[in-house]
């Protein structure tokens, strides 16, 4: 019984670490949402509540000697879910950042053309979210819509590569990834930080990949408790909206598409390949139930 129980764990682990590389991936790239992936997968919402429910008492308690309500405090925390999916992200951006940047580079067209065929089929993960569709979630769904075509079409702003800045630019970007259809990466991208970060990450700069990770984990803690509340209170409206958000979104995959050199062909054939890849994660069992 002990030995099945340690093969389960084990194997959450694992499936959980995968998940982690998919959102790891999604997330260096610009146009693509690691909120996305997480919906897909079947964890956006135990990820968005585990973060809602993390209390920091336990500090205070342990300062104070009050060892059984630290204890209490820590045991809510979602642990299980937040290593494994903490590591792969890790390991993707690590392992993956030179090599997906290399093919946006590369083959800009082919590659975003995979992008859209993503996004596309992962609306429609959201859209069985959507338990009522009446007047208001077509109106939540425009909105959303709307706000993420004039978002994507944002020029860049020249920002400082300050510690405070990259601080709070990575607290914005996290809360843009939690959201499906938004880029954090585009989001950085826009802030003139994009590719100091990458290059900071290839070069192991400690001072700010910690300021990053502290900015993006207060984000991440404090926007989870926001998503958490709208899904709670108003699912339908919310997945409507984000739902939304990632058809507007799909101008920019469009755009890095037809502005270079392709071929019909090619694109809807790794478009097809993008959007065939979301539903054979699905059927694979990658995604929780």
């Amino acid at each position: 019984m002990n030995d099945q129980r340690k093969y389960s764990q084990v194997q959450e682990f694992l499936d959980f670490y995968l998940k982690g590389i998919f959102m790891g991936m999604a997330d260096i790239v610009p146009g693509v949402s690691g909120g996305t992936i997480a919906l897909i997968v079947g964890i956006y919402e135990r990820l968005i509540f585990g973060f809602k429910n993390i209390k920091f008492r336990w500090i205070w308690y342990l300062l104070r000697g009050k060892l059984l309500s630290a204890k209490h405090n820590i045991k809510q925390i979602d642990f299980s879910l937040f290593i494994p999916l903490g590591l792969g992200i890790a390991t993707a951006f690590l392992v993956f950042s030179e090599v997906i940047t290399f093919f946006i580079k590369e083959f800009q067209s082919n590659t975003y053309s995979f992008f859209l065929g993503l996004i596309l089929a992962s609306s429609y993960f959201i859209y069985i979210h959507i338990e009522k569709i009446d007047f208001k979630s077509l109106i939540a769904f425009l909105i959303g819509a709307i706000a993420a075509y004039y978002f994507v079409a944002m020029q860049s702003i020249q920002t400082n590569h300050t510690l405070p800045i990259i601080f709070l630019s990575a607290f914005l970007a996290i809360c843009a990834m939690i959201l499906p259809g938004i880029s954090g990466a585009f989001l950085l991208l826009v802030l003139g930080q994009y590719s100091y970060l990458l290059e900071a990450l290839h070069s192991f700069n400690l001072k700010i990949i910690f300021a990053f990770i502290a900015g993006a984990a207060l984000g991440f803690i404090s926007f989870s408790k926001v998503v958490a509340w709208f899904l709670k209170k108003f699912k339908s409206l919310t997945m409507s909206f984000l739902l939304g958000m990632m058809i507007g979104a799909l101008r920019l995959p469009y755009l890095n598409i037809v502005e270079n050199d392709y071929s019909k062909t090619i694109s809807i054939i790794f478009a097809l390949l993008g959007f065939f890849l979301v539903f054979g994660i699905e059927k694979l069992g990658i995604r929780s139930q």
